[in-house]
């Protein structure tokens, strides 16, 4: 057999360029669309070519995942760590309850997991200018694609490195030895040649597809994610009253896309991946709805009770999805709640209950509360003053 390693080795290495070609076709058609070149340049994804008067793009959760600043800051997030300490460990089924992980999760830990993210993802999409449609992945076979993507190279990828060590010692010595010649023509048409270790080579090849793999579950949980800012940021906006029963057409778009995309991924991906794609939903539409708070010119008895309602129905919908009770969600309708307070009401109430909000959030919410006040809201003044006082009230509470 060992005479035969080094051709087949080789072999198996212009497969896996074939394969690896072939997926990244694949990818790239999934996550680039074409729009006019005539269109505005205020997009949140860059341009990336131009051919026939067409420009292409990508959707901003692929753009995200490719971008190397972004991906790998995402990618030292706790969240990312705990799915990828997990697939090192194990080999879950789809079908596996045991997949879970970790067990004995709860709430508080998710939040500590997904916390760092949502202050990054509203520190970039909280402030840009309202998505469009067109920046979003909207097809829900796209996302099924992706998920297909990722498990397919995954699976690969595991396969051929458990293919590789049950070779005998002397054929993988063989292999570390053995030098092929490989020619690669790049998007120019330029050929390249250059010399290789055929073991050196397979391991580089077999880790290019792990890494495709996790920028396909990344663009994923990127997606999930911009979507959340797409339906639920719009709500800062004036807009025209509905009856005291009725959600606004957002939360319900929400509702159904979160649960369009749980019942694709959930074919498609084992729980651990799924835990991973859905837990901090809930606390990143809690840090929405508080962060457009800002946004929101002022809101009478019928504007709060509104905001309760939709965010108790994104709970609801998330809830069912996530198993949680999604309690981030509970704190964002108590800081509205807190808006039938008027604002030295809202003071004396820190300083009696202690601050449940950081000093940001409560400094959106007296700024909303002045704003919405009929009297205070024309006093020059008393915004400076009563952020003045909040400030000496939270420093007296840290004591």
């Amino acid at each position: 057999m060992d005479k035969y390693t080094e051709r087949l080795s080789a072999l198996w290495l212009l497969v896996i360029d074939e394969f690896s070609n072939s997926a990244n076709n694949v990818y790239e058609k999934v996550v680039t669309f074409w729009k006019p070149t005539s269109e505005g340049k205020d997009s949140v994804v860059s341009n990336m070519s131009y051919e026939d008067g067409f420009k292409e793009k990508r959707k901003i959760s692929a753009a995200w995942a490719v971008d190397e600043d972004i991906s790998r800051l995402l990618k030292s997030l706790p969240n990312w760590f705990m799915v990828s300490c997990y697939e090192a460990a194990s080999t879950p089924s789809v079908n596996t309850p045991s997949a879970f992980s970790p067990s004995g999760e709860s709430e508080s830990d998710v939040c500590y997991r997904n916390e760092r993210e949502s202050e990054i993802l509203i520190g970039n999409l909280g402030t840009a200018k309202q998505l469009v449609r067109d920046e979003l992945i909207t097809d829900i076979e796209v996302i099924r694609s992706l998920a297909c993507i990722h498990e397919s190279l995954k699976w690969f990828c595991r396969r051929m490195r458990s293919l590789i060590e049950k070779l005998q010692e002397s054929s993988r010595k063989a292999m570390r030895k053995c030098v092929v010649q490989l020619q690669r023509v790049d998007e120019n048409g330029i050929v390249h040649q250059s010399e290789e270790h055929i073991a050196a080579a397979l391991d580089s090849r077999l880790a290019d597809l792990d890494a495709k793999a996790d920028t396909c579950l990344l663009i994923i949980h990127l997606e999930l994610r911009v979507h959340c800012f797409f339906h639920l940021l719009p709500l800062a906006r004036v807009r025209p009253s509905l009856p005291h029963d009725e959600l606004d057409n957002e939360v319900i778009d929400f509702g159904r896309d979160m649960a369009h995309f749980h019942q694709v991924l959930n074919t498609n991906l084992p729980p651990h991946k799924m835990k991973y794609l859905f837990d901090g939903l809930g606390h990143l539409s809690a840090s929405i709805f508080i962060h457009s708070s800002q946004h929101m010119q002022k809101l009478n008895e019928n504007g709060k009770k509104r905001v309760c309602r939709n965010i108790f129905a994104v709970q609801q919908r998330l809830s069912q999805l996530t198993g949680h009770r999604e309690s981030e969600l509970e704190r964002a309708r108590i800081f509205f709640e807190l808006l039938n307070h008027d604002p030295d009401q809202l003071l004396a109430l820190i300083l009696e209950r202690g601050a449940i909000f950081s000093h940001l959030e409560y400094t959106y919410l007296l700024s909303l509360a002045l704003r919405s006040h009929p009297i205070l809201s024309a006093q020059p003044g008393a915004l400076e003053q009563r952020i003045s006082q909040l400030k000496t009230i939270l420093a007296q509470l840290k004591k």
